[in-house]
């Protein structure tokens, strides 16, 4: 063969090697560009509710910190509810620590109640659950662990509660709803503002398990035991002090006192401790016969104490006064005394309902 078509066909053969390096490089890189995608895709997919309620374990509440609120925000199928919270003491955020207890004992009843029920045999409530869209995953997030989280919502300050309906956790800065706290947050409270947000929510999910509290339950036995050891031993003396009849007519009179002014409504409904009028002054008295705050109730129930004390004058203490001036002067005052204190309560209730006539002395 000669030299020049020998050259020539190396020169081909070399030319057809390097083409094929050159496809398989690039197929290679196509590879490894497509493993990475699926990787990519593997890690960033969006979360399902039925894993996260397979994932909940014996855990009360879901914690979102800066290692799954990625996944967890990319709600596909499930309204996501997120308590705001700060826990550093340094930061002192008082209503935190009062209404992130309320939170949690209503997610952790939210899950009871959602963990019997996917572990019931009823398989077909299970589908229409998520048929219908009524999924919720209840979460919270300290700023301990979350400050990405935190500027990706764009919080500012602290507590926050924010709701994103499905496929909407995404755009994390923009909630679909969120909670106004009023400072009398119960677990109910937080219970129905979640329920409202979806008209196929089954009730029974949000009803509050009440769990005991066996700290208390322990003092209450100990408080017990301690006062049944000193009546047994000292039970001469706790006999002179159960037969006193003066010690019961005050607990009487005590008892009579709160519960006429107030104290059990206010223990029921959680009532504000002062309202606040159109022009941002403090009121102490709620001009409505149907509602009260705490300050009406303590005010009362001094007049009412006074009271009391300027009767058992008149009626007992008195007479027992010797001295015919002392005796007059005492009776005088406890009856001007008394007089005000009536006119004051009149006034009060005027001011609790407007179209009442009457009043007493210049109050």
């Amino acid at each position: 063969m000669h030299p020049k078509v020998r050259s020539h066909s190396k020169l081909k053969l070399t030319i057809f090697l390097f083409h094929l390096w050159l496809l398989w490089n690039l197929f290679m890189m196509k590879g490894i560009q497509l493993f990475i995608a699926l990787l990519f895709l593997g890690v960033c997919h969006a979360t399902k509710f039925g894993d996260v309620v397979e994932s909940l374990g014996s855990n009360s509440i879901i914690r979102i910190n800066d290692k799954n609120y990625k996944g967890l925000m990319n709600n596909e199928d499930y309204s996501i509810i997120i308590f705001i919270t700060a826990s550093d003491p340094r930061i002192g955020c008082t209503l935190c620590s009062l209404a992130m207890p309320q939170y949690e004992q209503m997610a952790s009843s939210y899950y009871e109640n959602l963990r019997n029920t996917y572990n019931s045999t009823e398989n077909s409530r299970v589908r229409t659950l998520e048929e219908d869209g009524a999924n919720f995953i209840i979460a919270y997030a300290d700023l301990a662990g979350s400050k990405k989280l935190y500027e990706k919502l764009g919080v500012t300050s602290v507590p926050k509660v924010f709701f994103y309906k499905p496929g909407r956790g995404v755009d994390m800065s923009q909630p679909t709803d969120e909670y106004r706290f009023s400072g009398q947050e119960t677990p109910q409270v937080f219970s129905d503002w979640i329920v409202k947000h979806s008209e196929f929510s089954n009730k029974d999910l949000f009803k509050i398990v009440e769990k005991p509290n066996y700290q208390v339950i322990v003092r209450n036995m100990a408080i017990t035991l301690f006062l049944l050891v000193v009546a047994y031993k000292k039970f001469d003396k706790v006999s002179v002090i159960i037969a006193n009849k003066r010690i019961w007519r005050a607990l009487c009179l005590i008892l009579i006192i709160l519960f006429c002014s107030g104290y059990m409504y206010n223990r029921i409904r959680g009532t504000a401790f002062t309202g606040e009028g159109p022009h941002k002054e403090v009121i102490y008295f709620s001009p409505s016969q149907q509602s009260q705050y705490g300050a009406e109730t303590q005010i009362i129930s001094v007049v009412y104490a006074l009271l009391v004390v300027c009767f058992v004058v008149l009626m007992d203490s008195a007479s027992k006064i010797s001295d015919q001036k002392l005796r007059f002067f005492a009776v005088l005052a406890s009856s001007l005394v008394a007089y005000i204190l009536y006119g004051y309560v009149v006034a009060c209730f005027k001011q609790k309902s407007s179209m009442y006539p009457f009043k007493l002395g210049i109050l």
